[in-house]
């Protein structure tokens, strides 16, 4: 099994059984070489005009049918409803939206709007986890 993990530097959580991979060499990885590509919140990263062109290079590098794409980040509005009412701790909430340098922090509505734009692309499942972080996978099929 080919699982990469997409991460921005070296300090970057990864499931156990990935290799991490610096997103900003995504373009050695081959062409439909992934089984699972797990992406977790680099989209963040990303500014929300390049969203959907970042999404459509990622999701070339899974295998057709088979390949899966998994993203994992905090959902904007769900961290701020989390924050309200179940009192996370305020430095929490400050280092999700803001410590992390991200770009933007996505509702998981926002982000299945984006990959269901995305020619070839299907949300194979898509739920929240913790109260305040949405789980989407992916997969590409061929026409």
């Amino acid at each position: 099994m080919n699982n990469i993990a997409l991460i921005s530097n070296d300090e970057c959580k990864i499931p156990s059984d990935y290799t991490g991979h610096l997103i900003s060499d995504i373009e050695k990885l081959a062409e439909g070489s992934c089984d699972n590509l797990y992406v977790g919140d680099m989209l963040d990263y990303i500014a929300s005009e390049n969203l959907d062109i970042v999404f459509t290079e990622l999701l070339k590098k899974i295998k057709v049918e088979d390949g899966l794409m998994h993203i994992k980040a905090p959902d904007i509005l769900q961290t701020c409803w989390y924050a309200s009412r179940m009192n996370l701790e305020t430095t929490k909430l400050r280092y999700i939206l803001y410590h992390t340098k991200r770009k933007n922090c996505y509702s998981m509505e926002e982000m299945i709007s984006t990959i269901l734009s995305i020619p070839n692309s299907k949300i194979v499942n898509a739920h929240y986890v913790n109260g305040y972080e949405y789980s989407i996978t992916v997969n590409k099929y061929e026409d």
